[in-house]
C-alpha cells in the first residue's frame, strides 16, 4: 500500500466482528460503512482517497462506533495484499469482506484504450478477485462472509459503457464460481447488483456522457436510489439473518430490470 492510516477503534476488546470495505469514502461504501457500524460492526475503511476516509472514520467514532481508516489503490496487487495484512494487525481478524470499491469509463469498446481497460478491469475485477483471495484464510477461519457490489450493468449491457458491463458481469460470475468453492468451509459469497444510485460515481457518469439531465429524470420516475437502500442488503447479507444465503445475486433497482 502507497499510504495508510491506523487508528485504533474506541473499543479495547476485541471486536466481535470485523468487516473490511473498499471504496468505503463516499457514495454506497460510505453508506455501507455507517450501515454496519450502526449494527455494532467494528469497520476498517479502504479507499484511495484517504483523507475523506479518514474523515467518515471519525466521524462514525464519534458517533460510537468503531473504525479505521486506510490508504489503498486496488489496482496494486501489493498494496491489496498489505492491505489485508494490515486490517488483521489492527484489528486481529475479518469477519466480513465487501467489495465495493469501482471506477466507470462511459466509453464503448471502440474508444477505450488498452490503458483505459486494463485499469478498468484492474479495480473493477481483479481487485475483488485479489482480495478475495488474499483474504480467504482468515475468512475460513472465522467461517465470514463476502459481499461483492456488482451492478445491473453486469446483468443487462448498456451502450457505450461496454466494458464497465463486462467487469461486473465478472464479478457476478466470481461469486457463484467462488461460492460453490467455499460452501464447504462455511464462508458465504454473495453479490449484491445496485442499480442506479444517487452517489458522486452516477453524477461523473451522466456528466461524462453530457446526461446531466437524466439524473432529475430518474428522480422523478423514483428509479433513482439512495445509497441507504443497498447498505440495508448488505447489512442483511453480513448478518445471521442470511446464514444460509450464498452464491445468490440480489438486484437493488426498485424493478428497473423487469420494467424493461
Amino acid at each position: 500500500m502507497s499510504t495508510t492510516t491506523q487508528i485504533l477503534p474506541t473499543a479495547t476488546a476485541l471486536p466481535e466482528k470485523v468487516a473490511l470495505i473498499t471504496g468505503a469514502a463516499r457514495g454506497i461504501g460510505a453508506a455501507i460503512a455507517v450501515r454496519l457500524a450502526r449494527d455494532g460492526i467494528t469497520v476498517a475503511l479502504a479507499d484511495i482517497r484517504l483523507a475523506a476516509v479518514e474523515q467518515l472514520a471519525e466521524e462514525i467514532r464519534q458517533s460510537g462506533g468503531r473504525a479505521v481508516a486506510f490508504g489503498v489503490d486496488l489496482a496494486g496487487a501489493d498494496d491489496i495484499a498489505a492491505l489485508e495484512v494490515s486490517v488483521r494487525a489492527t484489528l486481529g481478524q475479518i469477519d466480513i469482506l465487501v467489495n465495493n470499491a469501482g471506477i466507470i469509463q462511459p466509453k464503448g469498446f471502440a474508444d477505450s484504450t488498452v490503458e483505459e481497460w486494463d485499469r478498468l478491469m484492474a479495480v473493477n475485477l481483479r481487485a475483488v478477485f485479489l482480495l478475495c483471495r488474499a483474504a480467504l484464510p482468515e475468512l475460513r477461519r472465522r467461517h465470514g462472509a463476502i459481499i461483492n457490489i456488482a451492478s445491473t450493468a453486469g446483468i443487462r449491457a448498456q451502450a457505450d459503457n461496454g466494458p464497465y458491463c463486462v467487469a461486473k458481469s465478472g464479478v457476478i460470475m466470481l461469486t457463484q464460481a467462488l461460492a460453490q468453492e467455499l460452501l464447504a468451509d462455511g464462508v458465504r459469497v454473495n453479490c449484491v447488483c445496485p442499480g442506479a444510485v444517487d452517489t458522486p460515481l452516477m453524477k461523473e457518469y451522466v456528466h461524462a456522457r453530457g446526461m446531466p439531465e437524466s439524473l432529475d429524470e430518474l428522480a422523478g420516475t423514483g428509479m433513482l436510489l439512495p445509497p441507504e437502500d443497498v447498505a440495508s442488503v448488505v447489512a442483511f447479507l453480513a448478518g445471521d439473518g442470511s446464514r444460509s444465503v450464498t452464491g445468490h445475486i440480489t438486484v437493488v433497482d426498485r424493478g428497473a430490470l423487469i420494467a424493461g
